[in-house]
């Protein structure tokens, strides 16, 4: 479609901040200033998973790094592009280091932009400008110089009505999958009790022991090389934010031959995959299509035995006890990492088997009802893309 728009540099409406390093070894377990951090920019949104904390009393100090509810925010590394408001509700909250900030005059200016944004051209217009090459950087002094559309004011505000009418919807059911979570987190501690005081009783044992016969707790291929055609699905950090579930969908493809060299991390499929560097103890797990890939330096896969629930596993180790624990120990100033050694004495409480089943039923009905919304959310998101390509193609 052909549009009469004038056209300007995003500099010159909108001011763009770049982030703060924080250092970890402040960050505090709550109450204090949220980090917006890489993790949290996902594509449309501003997730709260793993939140981490700076004390307030630095507020003053870091001032020019204090975000505004309603901020636009966009990742700069890895999934270089992505853009998202910040919620009101997520405040009060620092702009951390490779995300930036654009703070545009006009509201309304500010939404068609980040319907603008969310169009495939202008992510592939990041990815052509980005360095890099085991993680793409984009440059805000690039973002300054990008060249954005500036329709006239009836047809900007026809444009964003629409196409919020399509992300309110998008919205409303993102709030419902929230409340899903927010249930399956319930059920865990009515179940269960708290894991940290364990007013049950439970058996404690260590992770290690909770992993299959022969099995390991073992880091990933250290040098995944470049793509490799028709070769090996490889996981990496990056790939553990979205859903649940890991598939093969763009999953980086490697030489099979470097992968055999790795033979402890080829996976099985349905194990649970933590991120051990950078982002320390986030999981998600395997999807059964990921029988024979592997895994980069960054990630352990974790193969439950079958005395465990796997799906008991995987809501315990997102819990305080085990994300504490690994918190306490991992170590690092430049990169953040988590031994081996000490993920292996990870603490496990282990309630009886059937009891973990139990709970693993009413969480599988949870996770049905969660499918039907993603699945409402996806349709959405296709017609989203279809009006956004009509307006900005």
């Amino acid at each position: 479609m052909k549009h009469n728009w004038e056209y300007k540099r995003l500099g010159d409406v909108c001011e763009i901040l770049n982030g703060y390093a924080f250092k970890s070894k402040l960050y505090i377990p709550n109450n204090g200033l949220r980090i917006i951090r890489i993790a949290n920019v996902q594509d449309g949104y501003i997730s709260d998973e793993a939140p981490q904390y700076y004390p307030l009393s630095y507020k003053n100090e870091i001032n020019k790094y204090i975000l505004q509810g309603g901020d636009l925010l966009m990742s700069l590394t890895g999934n270089v592009g992505r853009v998202g408001f910040l919620p009101q509700e997520m405040l009060p909250a620092a702009l951390n280091q490779r995300v930036a900030c654009l703070r545009f005059g006009s509201d309304i200016f500010k939404k068609f932009i980040f319907y603008r944004f969310r169009n495939k051209y202008f992510v592939s217009d990041c990815l052509n400008a980005s360095k890099g090459i085991a993680q793409l950087n984009l440059s805000t002094e690039w973002l300054k110089e990008y060249i954005i559309p500036v329709p006239p004011k009836e047809e900007l505000q026809q444009i964003v009505a629409e196409l919020d009418k399509i992300n309110e919807l998008i919205a409303q059911n993102r709030e419902l999958l929230r409340n899903l979570d927010s249930l399956a987190q319930s059920l865990f501690y009515d179940t269960f009790g708290d894991p940290v005081t364990n007013p049950k009783g439970w058996e404690e044992s260590k992770l290690i022991e909770c992993i299959v016969n022969g099995g390991s707790i073992s880091y990933g291929i250290v040098q995944p090389g470049d793509d490799y055609p028709n070769g090996v699905p490889v996981v990496r950090p990056i790939d553990l934010n979205g859903g649940k579930y890991v598939t093969r969908d763009y999953l980086k493809i490697i030489d099979p031959a470097i992968s055999d060299s790795y033979k402890r991390t080829i996976l099985l499929g349905n194990e649970i995959l933590m991120c051990v560097r950078g982002t320390t103890g986030i999981i998600r797990m395997a999807d059964i299509s990921l029988k024979d890939a592997n895994v980069t330096r960054g990630i352990t896969p974790l193969h439950i035995k079958g005395s465990i629930n796997v799906t008991y596993m995987y809501e315990y180790l997102k819990k305080e006890k085990a994300q504490g624990f690994i918190k306490n120990y991992t170590k690092g100033t430049t990169l953040k990492q988590i031994n081996m050694a000490d993920l292996r004495n990870l603490p496990v409480l282990l309630p009886p088997l059937a009891l973990q089943e139990q709970f693993a039923a009413k969480i599988e009905a949870i996770e049905a009802q969660k499918a039907t919304i993603e699945k409402s959310i996806a349709e959405l998101q296709t017609l989203l893309d279809s009006r956004m390509e009509y307006w900005f193609n």
